[in-house]
Order: C-alpha cells, then structure tokens, then sequence
C-alpha cells in the first residue's frame, strides 16, 4: 500500500518503521528531534485550527441532543486522532532525513 495514503497508528514511538531496531535514548532523542519540528512546521498549525474549529462547531451542534461533557469528550478524542496522526506524519519525514543526514556523514 502507498505510504502516503496508509494510516497507521502508533500508540508508542517503539512501532514507527525509522526507530524500531535503535536503543531506547536514541529512539527517544531522534523522535524528540523530528517532533519539535513538526510541531514548528506551519501546516501542523492550520491542521490545528481547522479541526478544532470544525469540531467545536459540530460539537456545538451535537449538544441539543447530547449532554456536553460526552460531546467535549468525543471531539477532544477526535481532535488528538487526527492532529497527533498529521504530526507522526511529519515527524516520520524528518525522521526519514536525519537519519538519511547520518548515514551519509558515517559513509565519508
């Protein structure tokens, strides 16, 4: 299947295909890295924003019939799902490229 229109989901950074066979720190270190740039990445923050306003207006929407503490929770769920699924996206790019960055460095 083509990865980019695979969705996969990682409950723990241990799985993702790039950190699977490293030690623990490193694992941890290298994901840190690709995170903190995904996070810095500007369509991370439009992914942000949109959903939260779309699920903030259906929730809205939703509460005649549901009590709000149910609503709230459901979008706060759904909102983490696909916002942490377009940042492990990201953060596997960068990932992907460092990793790339050391191996050529270790090749010289």
């Amino acid at each position: 299947m083509n990865e980019r229109w695979s969705i996969r989901d990682y409950l723990s950074i241990e799985p993702i295909p790039e950190l699977a066979k490293m030690s623990k720190k490193e694992r941890k270190a290298i994901w840190l890295r690709g995170y903190l740039k995904a996070l810095r990445n500007w369509k991370t923050w439009v992914v942000i924003v949109v959903s939260g306003f779309c699920l903030g207006l259906a929730s809205g929407l939703v509460e005649i019939w549901v009590p709000k503490a149910i609503t709230t929770g459901i979008s706060f769920g759904i909102f983490f799902f696909i916002v942490m699924h377009f940042v492990i996206k990201l953060a596997r790019r960068y990932i992907r490229k460092n990793l790339d960055g050391r191996e050529q460095v270790s090749n010289t």
